[in-house]
């Protein structure tokens, strides 16, 4: 159950047993998550277990993460990924085919797009998870990040990542925060 108040603010939310596979034929861009793609959103108090998995046939970008892509002005605040230590309760996020491979615990890509704008991810939790993309730009909270420009950027504040395998099968740029930062924008 994901509720929503008046000014379209999800509030506290827990989901278990999730499972998002995400499949393309013909389409370039691939996103996979609770959330596939946000644009100047605030998210906050969800907590998710279970699998997450975009595939691309055609070479395209494959995105996954609890939030997929998030645009603009987002804030994403108090998520959380996977839980205690059973299997029922871990999270899973993973590309399986494309020719980019963006994945983090929280946001995939994160794209805070025209000067001054910001995208917040703040006092988010990944717990007993596996991030994993057979190419490039992996990372516990967030798996690529850019902007316009460097007075566009992406902001980590109080986020953990505990138990948590991250990696690339088949590329480079993976960690345990940030995967990988774009050319123009700041982290």
């Amino acid at each position: 159950l994901i509720t929503a108040n008046a000014n379209g603010t999800y509030v506290q939310t827990e989901i278990l047993n999730l499972k998002v596979n995400q499949s393309a034929g013909e389409t370039a861009n691939t996103y996979a998550g609770l959330f596939g793609l946000v644009k100047d959103a605030t998210i906050e108090n969800i907590t998710v277990a279970g699998t997450v998995t975009a595939y691309n046939t055609q070479n395209g970008t494959a995105q996954a993460g609890l939030v997929a892509k998030a645009y603009g002005n987002t804030t994403l605040r108090a998520l959380k990924a996977g839980k205690g230590d059973d299997a029922s309760t871990r999270f899973v996020v993973k590309t399986s085919k494309g020719e980019v491979g963006y994945v983090g615990g929280i946001v995939g890509v994160g794209d805070s797009g025209a000067t001054g704008n910001r995208l917040l991810i703040e006092s988010c939790d990944i717990r007993n998870a596996d991030i994993s993309s057979h190419q490039f730009g992996v990372g516990g909270i967030i798996g690529y990040t850019q902007g316009d420009n460097a007075a566009s950027f992406t902001e980590i504040n109080r986020c953990t990542v505990t138990r948590a395998n991250i990696y690339s099968t088949n590329g480079h740029s993976v960690g345990g925060i940030v995967g990988r930062q774009g050319a123009a924008g700041a982290v």
